[in-house]
């Protein structure tokens, strides 16, 4: 419990306000998810020197909202790249998956859990068990803060680095649906517009949101909010067929 409240405790009193008013976020809703929908399960990725503790608002929020199978991925960021992490999270998947007895499931991934889960799609065939992958602050083009990181993680994550480079050539059309949150306030994702992802063959939604932080992502009722109505909503924004 300690470990998972360690963020919060690190935020002054406004911040941690906001958290409470985030965690009513649901009341504000508009669309619940059908009933197919709420048994698919939510995987939510946390970032680079994070834990599941990240997404403890977030994770309540879904819960409340109707979602069944929401889960938190954790894995260890400062000794494994990202292609290790991917590894992992494909056994989270299948894992979760077997449980909850649902064909696909949606990612929501934070920072560096962004690229993590695209990893896992693109170059470790997990396009057939993700339905919807939605980021928050990913440097999908990389960032020049990386490069103060420690750890094979931090150089995955280096402006324009091999590993990124390597996602933007090898993207093909499929039917996951991305959602790419990026803030102009983002003063680990720099430039900004790092985190809209923009390769033409995934067909990305970009959704600006304006002054809120890398880490306030997490707790902004305003992004919960969206985040939770895109996962509600499965037909809304999503990618045309590959063979269109």
């Amino acid at each position: 419990m300690h470990a998972a409240l360690y963020p919060l405790g690190m935020m002054s009193v406004e911040s941690l306000q906001e958290a409470l008013r985030a965690d009513r976020a649901v009341d504000a809703v508009d669309e619940r998810p059908g009933a197919a929908t709420a048994r698919m399960p939510v995987i939510l990725v946390h970032g680079y020197v994070m834990n599941r503790g990240a997404f403890l608002v977030m994770s309540r929020v879904l819960a409340r909202a109707g979602f069944r199978h929401v889960r938190s991925f954790d894995y260890p960021q400062l000794s494994r790249g990202v292609p290790q992490v991917a590894a992992m999270l494909r056994s989270e998947v299948e894992a979760v998956l077997e449980t909850s007895g649902a064909p696909r499931c949606m990612i929501v991934g934070h920072s560096m859990g962004g690229v993590v889960a695209r990893y896992y799609i693109q170059e470790l065939d997990g396009e057939d068990s993700v339905d919807t992958l939605v980021t928050l602050g990913t440097p999908h083009d990389g960032t020049y803060t990386a490069a103060m990181g420690v750890g094979p993680a931090a150089l995955d994550m280096v402006y324009r680095s091999p590993l990124l480079e390597r996602l933007r050539a090898g993207a093909r059309p499929s039917d996951v649906r991305y959602v790419a949150y990026y803030s102009d306030l983002d003063a680990w994702v720099v430039p900004a517009v790092s985190a809209k992802l923009t390769v033409p063959a995934l067909q990305a939604t970009n959704v600006r949101v304006r002054d809120i932080g890398h880490l306030s992502m997490l707790l902004s009722a305003e992004v919960i909010r969206s985040v939770v109505g895109y996962l509600s909503r499965p037909d809304t924004a999503r990618p045309s067929p590959p063979d269109a």
